[in-house]
């Protein structure tokens, strides 16, 4: 038996491998299976023919199948994958496999079987970074879309999905040939919403203006995303109701169907061809986009989700000062700290605990942690929590296990430059009264600021909101005035000191902001609400190699959308208090 994998792709604990199996007699195909199964449901890998390969070793077509599954490789210590026919198996080991960065299409994968592999990926959540692939079902499993047809005018609705017992999300396009449908409206509850068709968020989808033949320029605005919120739990069925030219009223009923997808594939989907720039959407944005997205990760980050912790060496019982410090992608900078941590004298008085928020990586962080342990012999705990959280979630879960009565939030691209820095932050803090937060001075590799406080500003690339503003950024800091300690409105989370009892009493990072960005203003607009001051510390300076702890890659439009939808959702909440913060600097 031959077998080999030529194609390996990995999100949120799934592995999705392609590949052959050979054999020098005709396969039974009822014996093939693979382990670690992400479902014992055998839908949940596709065999299909591999003429490439049997032209190739000149076998028949039936010693031969192609194969596409989907593993759960989650949990696994040993990170092992098999294929399995009759009594044999073969294995194969992660460092044995080139993964991909993104799953772009499936054509590729598995000709003439799109169909079956649509749906595969769609019951595991995964997604395609290219919207034109296939047709545009693959948002959730057992997809079901509505397609309807109104003289001239065809609605076609990728997804009719209850997000939460009370959301519902309607995410597809609509090609009008003429003003056939003057409204669309949604029946939930025996209650009429608004016009969809007034309403919704108006998107790009050239997908289907390709597939329908439609000429630049024409219904350019094809997509459309629509999010109904009831006051009561949705019952019964959902209609989509609307009025003839005789003002006569139809109805037809929406399959609706209960959301289970990844919350990260529903992000990338919905988010990937929005425009968030227009400040004249943002009404539309706001009440459309921000509550499908609250609903579907408030289901992720709502509950306690299950974590393990682990220690290296004796931690310090009552330490003065508890450092969080949150770990996605790049796990190799807790080796460059910890070669910090464990010259500085000062940090016998501290503790120092790791959040792994990406559960991809757990073997190799686990590795690497002991490793730098047996090196350093600097004692340290690490949390490992089962799903990806996010920035804010993974610093409110480290923020469980504190013991000191100071915590310091830090990124793992924040590097010490001389010891005794933390030490000298705490004294700064201890001695500024009405204190709440204290930042630090931040560095780029070649001493250029890249954070000495942050203020906010508006500006025309992003029209209508409140963004972070680093003053001086960029500027060599011989250049910059130098002061012990100075008052500003907010401060970056990548370097973050306050009293454990003020971060409990405001109860953490808000979660809202998902995965990341603005939660770091939005917790130092509300200490500032609840009466204190922030400042940073002119004095005490760290290089801050910024979002290489989390960016991997080039930024993804979708990714660069959650971040700028955040920046919406502070400035709807903050819109008031920056304004008054900014006027009373000006007068």
């Amino acid at each position: 038996m031959q077998v080999e994998i030529d194609f390996a792709y990995q999100e949120s604990g799934l592995t999705l491998i392609s590949g052959w199996l050979a054999s020098e007699s005709a396969l039974d195909t009822g014996l093939i299976s693979f382990s670690p199964l992400a479902k014992s449901d055998p839908s949940n890998f596709v065999l299909h023919s591999r003429k490439d390969v049997c032209d190739v070793l000149n076998i028949a077509a039936k010693n031969c199948s192609g194969f596409v599954a989907v593993l759960d490789t989650s949990d696994q210590k040993k990170q092992t994958i098999s294929v399995h026919y009759h009594e044999q198996a073969v294995e194969f080991s992660f460092d044995s496999l080139s993964f991909v960065d993104e799953l772009k299409e499936v054509k590729s994968l598995a000709p003439d079987y799109e169909k079956e592999l649509v749906s595969l990926l769609s019951q595991n959540g995964f997604s395609l970074a290219s919207q034109n692939s296939v047709a545009s079902e693959t948002l959730s499993p057992n997809a079901t879309f509505f397609d309807y047809c109104i003289d001239d005018t065809r609605i076609h609705f990728d997804e009719c999905v209850l997000l939460d017992e009370k959301t519902v999300l309607l995410f597809g396009w609509i090609v009008q040939q003429d003003a056939s449908v003057q409204n669309l409206r949604c029946l939930i509850n025996n209650v009429q919403s608004d016009d969809i068709l007034a309403t919704a968020v108006r998107f790009p989808r050239t997908d289907v203006s390709e597939e329908l033949g439609l000429t630049d320029g024409q219904n350019n605005q094809l997509g459309i995303l629509v999010t109904i919120v009831s006051e009561q739990p949705v019952t019964g069925d959902v209609l989509l109701i609307w009025n003839d030219s005789t003002n006569e009223q139809h109805s037809v009923p929406l399959p609706i169907k209960s959301f289970s997808t990844n919350e990260i594939a529903f992000t990338r989907n919905i988010l990937s061809n929005l425009s968030i720039q227009n400040k004249a959407e943002h009404a539309k944005l706001i009440s459309n986009v921000l509550p499908a997205l609250s609903a579907v990760w408030n289901k992720r980050l709502g509950v306690d989700h299950g974590w393990d912790e682990r220690s290296f060496g004796e931690v310090t019982p009552e330490p003065e000062l508890t450092l969080i410090i949150p770990i996605y992608g790049r796990y190799d900078f807790v080796q460059h700290q910890m070669a910090q941590f464990s010259i500085d004298p000062e940090f016998n008085r501290y503790e120092v605990i790791y959040v792994l928020d990406d559960p991809r990586i757990t073997h190799e962080f686990l590795v690497t942690c002991y490793g730098v342990y047996e090196t350093f012999r600097f004692p340290f705990r690490i949390i490992l929590s089962s799903e990806n959280l996010g920035f804010s979630g993974a610093n409110n879960l480290g923020f469980r296990f504190a013991k000191a009565p100071l915590v310091l939030f830090m990124n793992s691209d924040v590097m010490p430059i001389n010891p005794g820095w933390a030490s000298q932050l705490v004294a700064q803090y201890k001695d500024t009264q009405n204190i709440g937060i204290l930042g630090a001075t931040l560095l780029y590799e070649d001493e250029t600021v890249q954070h000495r406080g942050m203020e906010f500003c508006q500006d025309p690339s992003h029209d209508g909101l409140w963004m972070n503003y680093h003053p001086q950024k960029g500027f060599p800091l011989s250049l910059c005035d130098q002061f012990d300690m100075r008052q500003f409105d907010c401060v970056t989370g990548a370097c973050m000191l306050m009293s454990k009892q003020l971060f409990a009493d405001l109860q953490g990072f808000d979660k809202s902001y998902i995965l990341g960005d603005f939660e770091d203003s939005d917790l130092c607009l509300r200490v500032i609400q609840a009466g204190y001051d922030i400042y940073v510390s002119g004095n005490v300076a760290l290089y801050h190699l910024e979002r290489l702890s989390q960016n991997m890659g080039a930024p993804t439009k979708w990714k660069q959308n959650l971040s700028l939808l955040n920046g919406l959702r502070h400035t709807a909440r903050w819109n008031e208090v920056i304004t008054q913060l900014v006027s009373a600097k000006h007068d």
